[in-house]
């Protein structure tokens, strides 16, 4: 896909993955990770595995977190500012979220975002495809609906 008529991300946003006491108060995420892991900011490139500890972080189950991680491989590359605003798309980062037509109002609002470009952050990104998820499944993303995710073993 191409990046050309790709929104500018904005500049900062950082994700900080947790210290040792399993809390970060620059993201109010809580993990049980002690592994500090570097700043993801809009533009990181994330590896699969970074992915998975991303999607645990947020919430998503440890037994279906490596299946996001393929997803999120086969949608976006692990490219948090991947776009695709081709046909019925206006999806974006890592996790393509769409926000094509009345999706765009209501999952700003849903999901607490001021732009579309917010979910170029992996961290917000990532926790809107939870909540995502949560109400959709997997079947929300078509790199699972059309096995594709499955080159991502």
């Amino acid at each position: 896909e191409s990046n050309a008529n790709m929104p500018k991300p904005p500049e900062a946003t950082p994700f900080v993955y947790s210290d040792s006491s399993g809390s970060d108060s620059s993201s109010g995420v809580t993990s049980d990770t002690t592994t500090p892991v570097s700043t993801f900011k809009p533009g990181a490139k994330l590896s699969q595995s970074q992915i998975q500890d991303l999607a645990v972080q947020v919430g998503f189950p440890s037994d279906v977190a490596p299946v996001i991680s393929k997803i999120a491989m086969g949608e976006s590359s692990g490219r948090s500012t991947a776009f695709n605003g081709k046909g019925a798309d206006q999806s974006y980062g890592l996790m393509q979220i769409n926000m094509l037509g009345d999706m765009g109002p209501e999952r700003r609002k849903a999901f607490g975002l001021t732009s579309n470009e917010d979910l170029y952050d992996p961290l917000t990104n990532m926790k809107a495809a939870y909540e995502i998820y949560k109400t959709q499944g997997l079947e929300a993303w078509g790199a699972y609906t059309n096995g594709s995710y499955r080159q991502h073993l």
